[in-house]
């Protein structure tokens, strides 16, 4: 799971991010110190969760949520406030839920798990791959940034963590992934169009600042599958 804590106040960002990590030990968590720093990052609309203070300086809670919902209409916002008149309207910013400051590790606990099921719900199951070295990993889709064809007919996975590979064809990798948000770009790459960031004429920069050919014979389908595919996962 990929948390962002997004707050003006350090003591209570590392209040979070000091609760978090013991109950979600796999998850990855970054802090931010205002709206402007979390949207300045361009894996913004990556992150499942994104724990919103309302009253900061400058872009406030609501204006950032506002902003996040444009990209991502999928994240899961949750405001963290002592603001309790203000709850009402996060409901605009199809809200999860509140955390009246400072949060407490049982409400946090109970929190994250409506959380959990409601991202496994949403979430293809696990692919099952047979790796090189003989041996057996369950990887999300959602974790997969691209697949690349290797020489030995080897199709090797990226995540934004870690590399796999196993023995097989790219034709079928993007049979396979193609419902899941995935799209050919090159012969020898199939693409999660979650992570693109900018598509240019003859490559695609990924979030992680990654750049992958494009064939020039592809390159119309791409953007004719990443428009669709914006549209449905964004407010935009």
């Amino acid at each position: 799971m990929r948390i962002a804590v997004c707050d003006d106040e350090p003591v209570c960002v590392r209040a979070l991010s000091g609760i978090l990590p013991q109950l979600l030990p796999k998850a990855s968590i970054r802090s931010y110190h205002s709206g402007e720093m979390l949207l300045s990052d361009r894996e913004c609309r990556l992150f499942d969760v994104v724990f919103l203070d309302i009253a900061m300086p400058g872009m406030d809670g609501f204006e950032t949520a506002g902003r996040l919902r444009l990209l991502n209409d999928k994240q899961i916002l949750v405001f963290v406030t002592t603001l309790e008149d203000q709850m009402p309207r996060g409901f605009d910013y199809d809200a999860s839920d509140y955390i009246i400051k400072p949060a407490t590790e049982e409400h946090l606990s109970r929190l994250l798990e409506r959380i959990q099921k409601k991202i496994a719900k949403n979430r293809p199951p696990d692919v099952e791959i047979k790796t090189v070295n003989n041996t057996m990993v369950h990887i999300s889709p959602a974790d997969i940034c691209f697949l690349e064809y290797k020489a030995g007919h080897r199709i090797q996975v990226t995540t934004a963590s870690q590399v796999y590979e196993y023995i097989g064809r790219i034709d079928d990798a993007e049979k396979m992934y193609a419902p899941m948000g995935f799209v050919r770009i090159h012969r020898a790459f199939v693409v999660n169009m979650t992570y693109m960031w900018i598509i240019e004429n003859d490559s695609v920069t990924l979030t992680n600042g990654v750049k992958i050919p494009v064939s020039r014979s592809r390159l119309q389908q791409l953007k004719e599958r990443y428009r669709a595919f914006r549209k449905e996962n964004s407010n935009a």
